[in-house]
């Protein structure tokens, strides 16, 4: 009776594989997995792209202040008998450009000029400053195109942040997975290591029945062979363990012992009829930004009609007879028309944004029918696993109870050695599913959690 409640009990309280290393939770190994996870660092640096991409697209009064210092030395020489042209100078100018979200522009432009040295110029410029106003009526009218990029690109920021959120989800989901795999394989190892106990003490009846005349020698060697099998299987486990061990190591920096993790995985879950899924959330905004962003790629394939008016100013010095101020001022309006005869990069523009509606399109659908699949098949999945795992400690104890008796039997030669072996192969096969089963459960769990956004059970914290 000892032994089955051991059993029992080291199903649902791991051993202490390193005496001397402080216990780490499922909880505790989280964060330490989701620090060092690569695919969430990478999607948490695309959302921050898609936050200075909105940046951009939203400064709708796009200014640029360029302060353009050029040094320009001309010199002329020109002689005749009564004159001596010749000129040299420098030049610095600046210039604003300040956009609106109507598609206007306003432009500023002014340079400074200084003459040094030599005869008296023939001419020669002080000042010049010029404003200018332009206005698309047709290609981007009013702004449109730059406010529908804008929606596009808020969109996308959105999606991606969603994105993120799913992708925690999903790190959480993978960090406990390795979690439990590693300590399933501990409690594997320490159940065979425990069978391997009952097949030396079967091995050492058996040999002494046969001594005694009370068995067959083929009872002898089946618990040979029997107790080998065990050994290779030891042998394996251990393999396997170690592997899973050096894993779980590798994210948290150190050896550990484990903590309870049945307790994080019998934790109820939230069984929703109504999507409150970041994936979903995701991929329905990356379809509302790829729509926007063909349709605001498409409006700039129009011809391009634009108003314009330009406002310029200048003042300098003549030579005539005197030297004389020269001021010159100018004011034109129009407007000017560009007609796309053919434009190879702006149709590939509009392919490749219609690809990437197409392509958000597939993902949506694909999406929305696994949310709908699982949403109509986990309830009675969960029931019957969680069933499952209530009769599961019942039918140990069950079948621990027959191995003890038809132990005792074997003993005494009433009972041939292969049923021994049969009823303590089913007992030992019976918790190893039970592990198994721990398992399924929380892949099933996790998989409906992380596709309804259920952080606090995928994580064991709250946002």
């Amino acid at each position: 009776m000892n032994l089955l409640r051991t059993s029992v009990v080291a199903l649902f309280f791991p051993a202490l594989v390193f005496a001397q290393a402080r216990p780490l939770s499922v909880q505790e190994f989280v964060p330490l997995f989701q620090s060092q996870d690569i695919s969430l660092q990478e999607t948490r640096v695309r959302t921050e792209q898609a936050q200075a991409q909105l940046r951009r697209d939203s400064d709708l009064f796009q200014s640029s202040l360029l302060l353009t210092p050029a040094f320009t030395r001309t010199e002329k020489h020109y002689q005749s008998p009564d004159l001596l042209l010749k000129n040299s100078g420098s030049e610095i100018s600046a210039q604003l450009v300040q956009n609106t979200p109507i598609g206007m522009q306003l432009t500023f432009k002014g340079t400074k000029s200084y003459a040094d040295g030599g005869a008296a110029a023939d001419f020669f410029l002080n000042h010049s400053y010029t404003f200018g106003v332009s206005l698309p009526l047709v290609r981007n009218h009013l702004g449109k195109s730059d406010r529908l990029q804008q929606a596009s690109s808020a969109l996308a920021f959105e999606a991606a942040r969603a994105m993120t959120a799913h992708r925690a989800l999903e790190s959480c989901q993978e960090a406990v997975t390795i979690y439990l795999r590693a300590w399933a394989r501990q409690q594997r190892v320490k159940l065979l290591e425990g069978s391997l106990k009952d097949a030396e003490r079967a091995l050492k009846t058996a040999e002494s029945s046969f001594r005694r005349k009370l068995s067959r020698r083929i009872d002898w060697l089946a618990a040979q062979s029997d107790f080998l099998r065990l050994q290779d299987l030891l042998a394996e486990s251990k393999a396997e363990g170690k592997s899973a061990l050096e894993q779980l190591h590798s994210y948290a920096g150190r050896e550990i012992t484990f903590a309870d993790p049945v307790s994080f995985i019998r934790r109820p879950v939230l069984v929703r009829s109504e999507p409150g899924s970041p994936l979903l959330m995701a991929r329905q905004m990356e379809l509302r930004s790829a729509e926007g962003a063909l349709e605001a790629t498409r409006s700039l394939q129009k011809s391009g009609v634009d108003f314009f008016a330009e406002y310029a100013s200048t003042d300098g010095q003549v030579v005539t007879a005197t030297l004389n101020d020269y001021e010159e001022s100018t004011i034109k309006a129009g407007i000017k028309i560009t007609l796309p005869i053919f434009n190879r990069s702006m149709d590939a523009a509009v392919a490749h944004s219609a690809a990437q509606q197409t392509l958000a399109e597939s993902r949506l659908r694909e999406t929305d029918r696994e949310f709908r699949a699982q949403a109509a098949a986990f309830p009675a999945l969960l029931e019957s696993m969680e069933q499952k795992l209530g009769n599961f400690e019942k039918k140990v104890a069950l079948k621990r109870a027959q191995v003890g008796e038809a132990y005792q039997l074997m003993e005494t030669g009433r009972m041939e050695f292969e049923d021994y072996l049969r009823l303590r192969d089913a007992h030992l096969n019976e918790v190893l599913a039970g592990y198994q089963l721990q398992m399924d459960l929380w892949n099933a769990k996790s998989s409906w959690a992380a596709l309804t956004g259920q952080h606090g059970f995928l994580c064991g914290t709250e946002l």
